[in-house]
């Protein structure tokens, strides 16, 4: 009786409509922020908009690295990792950081997927969708992940629930039943400062010293933070017998499996055009190593790597299941797979790479500039107003 009497407490102090609130404060969490990934810089950004308008934010994550957040004035708040099952590890985050909510009275929390919130509920992985795309099946009923994003957004306890691209928003307003308009979509963003084409040449000549390859030789990049199976690294090692004479792949990651995609490649006789990387802080490099970006994933709810590389000026190619292509316009067709079969990715590569240099130059010109409205101030900026409108109190003297 009395854990049920101090959750009731707790569940009413998390009221937001309250008045004794704490103003101009935000509370963002995100259980993975261990490695510099597209979410990690997303939040890093994000944390930083709202702190350069006077308002405070508190970053709860159980993996956190500093460096992430160098130069940030976040205030970083380490969640104890309890060694559970996967679903029960999940709650226990939810409950630790309510609990400290509670304790500090921050006025609004952002969650990114694992806590119900009267917030903002931001939800970038769609799972039930990229199972049943990779598997050809429907995800277990059992599946951590699913089981909490089943129940938070069904409950509609959020005020506003926020997804990063038109095919996340339409798989989730059909599979739970909601009103499309009620589901807004921001695109992840980019900092403008990182991705550029200031200096593009000198960039490529220190990209290609940074991963020790010949300026003089033509290399395809899949660059990533991980989840190779997603990304169809398997379809992009298989379409290397197909390519063209002269074409190397880069692919950087991380992926606890990355052992059997490099047997794969030795089982193909292709490991030898192959670059094997780690995530890196400096991937902007990666991005100016490559003459072109490749994400032939089956899904990716959006892919910011993909938006990185147009920003550097990169040509890109993507599958027909990734979020970013929503950005591309008719001038940039040649930057859509037609299939991600490793024949199909093959055809692509190719078709781009048979471009004369000048003809991949205006294409990467073309995507810059389709890039630059996309920068991670201007996203931010569309949910700044948007919480201007739905939560009106914590921007009072902001």
């Amino acid at each position: 009786m009395l854990a049920r009497i101090n959750v009731q407490l707790i569940m009413q102090k998390l009221n937001f409509a309250k008045s004794e609130f704490a103003q101009n404060r935000i509370a963002i969490a995100i259980r993975q922020l261990g490695k510099n990934s597209g979410a990690a810089r997303n939040v890093k950004e994000q944390a930083d908009f709202f702190t350069s308008r006077g308002i405070g934010v508190d970053i709860y994550s159980e993996r956190l690295d500093k460096n992430n957040f160098t130069g940030s004035e976040a205030k970083l708040n380490r969640i104890f990792r309890l060694p559970l099952p996967g679903y029960y590890k999940r709650k226990a985050f939810e409950w630790q950081v309510k609990f400290r909510l509670a304790m500090k009275n921050s006025a609004l929390l952002i969650s990114h997927g694992d806590i119900n919130t009267d917030g903002v509920l931001s939800i970038h992985n769609c799972v039930h969708l990229a199972h049943e795309t990779i598997y050809g099946k429907s995800l277990p009923k059992s599946h951590a992940v699913g089981r909490i994003h089943d129940s938070i957004i069904n409950q509609k306890k959020y005020r506003i629930l926020v997804t990063n691209s038109n095919l996340a928003a339409k798989d989730l307003a059909n599979r739970h039943e909601l009103n499309p308009s009620t589901v807004e979509v921001i695109y992840p963003g980019y900092d403008p400062d990182q991705f550029n084409i200031k200096d593009i040449q000198n960039n490529k000549l220190k990209g290609r010293e940074f991963i020790s390859f010949p300026s003089d030789k033509l290399l395809v990049g899949l660059i990533t933070s991980g989840d190779f199976k997603k990304r169809n690294v398997d379809g992009l090692i298989k379409a290397i017998p197909y390519l063209d004479q002269g074409i190397d792949v880069l692919v950087m990651g991380k992926d606890r499996h990355i052992s059997q995609y490099q047997m794969l490649a030795k089982e193909l006789n292709v490991n030898h055009r192959i670059i094997w990387r780690s995530v890196s802080r400096d991937v902007h490099l990666y991005y100016h190593a490559v003459d072109l970006f490749i994400l032939p994933a089956h899904i990716e709810e959006f892919g910011r790597t993909a938006l990185e590389a147009m920003a550097c000026g990169k040509p890109v190619l993507l599958g027909p299941m990734v979020g970013c292509s929503e950005l591309l316009d008719e001038s940039t067709r040649l930057c859509k797979l037609r299939d991600i079969t490793p024949q199909g990715i093959a055809e692509g590569i190719n078709t781009v790479m048979k471009q004369n240099f000048h003809s991949r130059v205006d294409l990467g010109k073309r995507l810059n500039e389709i890039a630059k409205k996309y920068t991670s101030y201007q996203q931010n900026q569309k949910l700044y107003q948007l919480l201007e409108k739905n939560f009106p109190y914590i921007f009072i003297d902001s």
